[in-house]
Parts: structure tokens; C-alpha cells; sequence
């Protein structure tokens, strides 16, 4: 924005970047497909009328709650959505799995190099995804916990979507004492 950038040219010491040390240790990571870069695509809407669109997020079910292959669970993120002739649109989708294994790749990655593990989340649609995206995480680096526990941490609540903090609350308020240990 405008205002950001007249600050910036006013106050130069506070936006430049700094000496870097070759000796700090950094590394920052990208997925190489099955994101939602990778698996974009875009078509203009035809005919000469209107139409009506509706926006889905379409989620493999195992019929367990999990993920797998029989069915698909819809979730409908918009009802209706009038498209003109000419009009451009566009989706993508993330493939879970593969998001799972690239933070497992980075996480172990992270370790072997002393490095601290550090996720940052950039989608177009961050209200419906970061969540989804950062309780993949959650998961992942929990993987043991949640493999062990899935069916008590389901059945008191709790919600990686929304953090740690929310899981560990989950635990604290739904779980006897003795349990939450």
C-alpha cells in the first residue's frame, strides 16, 4: 500500500535488510507438486446467458472419519456464485498425502540440520485453508500421539485445525486426570 511504502522511503534503516552471516543457518522450503499451485487450473465460462456456479470442498472419506478412498464428503463453501460469458475461474486443490509427507520431509530435515521447524502459510483462500493446512501439520508432528490416541482425542474434542493450544485444552478439560497424563 501507499502508506507503507512513503514509510519505508522515509525511514530506510528500519526496512533494509541486515549483514547476513554465512554462518547463520536458514532454509526455507517449498512443496514440488501436489499443491495448490501445481494442480491449478482455469477455464472461461462459455455461451451467450448467465449461469450459476456453486464453490465445493470435496474431502476423501473412509467412512471412519478419516481420510481414504470410498466415498467423498462435500463441503459446500458458497451456494451460489453468477458467472458471465467471459468470465474466468479457476481452482485448485491440495493433495493431503503428499502435504503430510513434505512436513514430514521438512521436519525431519529440520532436525538433522539443528534447525528450528517453523511452518508459515500462504494460500489465496487462507480462511478455509490455513486451518486444514496447519492441522495437517499439527498431526504430523504429533503422528505418533494422534495414531495411538485417535479415538479418545475424537471423542473429547479436540481440534489440531485450531492449534496445539486447542488440542492440549481438549485434553486438560476432557480427559480424567489420571488419562491426561
Amino acid at each position: 500500500s501507499d502508506p507503507v511504502k512513503e514509510d519505508a522511503r522515509r525511514n530506510p534503516s528500519r526496512t533494509m535488510m541486515r549483514g547476513w552471516s554465512r554462518e547463520c543457518k536458514s532454509h526455507v522450503a517449498h512443496m514440488n507438486g501436489g499443491d495448490f499451485y501445481g494442480t491449478e487450473r482455469s477455464a472461461v465460462v462459455g455461451g451467450e446467458e448467465p449461469t450459476d456456479a456453486v464453490i465445493e470442498l470435496l474431502i476423501a472419506d473412509d467412512g471412519k472419519g478419516g481420510r481414504g478412498r470410498r466415498g467423498v464428503v462435500v463441503e459446500i463453501l458458497k451456494e451460489s456464485t453468477e458467472l458471465e460469458p467471459g468470465d474466468i475461474i479457476d481452482g485448485s486443490f491440495m493433495d493431503a498425502r503428499k502435504l503430510c509427507e513434505y512436513y514430514e520431509r521438512q521436519m525431519q530435515d529440520a532436525g538433522e540440520s539443528g534447525l528450528l521447524f517453523s511452518l508459515h502459510l500462504k494460500a489465496t483462500m487462507m480462511k478455509v485453508s490455513d486451518p486444514i493446512l496447519f492441522g495437517h501439520c499439527v498431526r504430523t508432528f504429533f503422528r505418533d500421539a494422534f495414531e495411538r490416541h485417535s479415538e479418545a482425542l475424537e471423542e473429547i474434542g479436540a481440534r489440531p485445525n485450531e492449534g496445539l493450544k486447542s488440542v492440549l485444552a481438549a485434553i486438560e478439560t476432557g480427559l480424567p486426570s489420571e488419562r491426561a497424563r
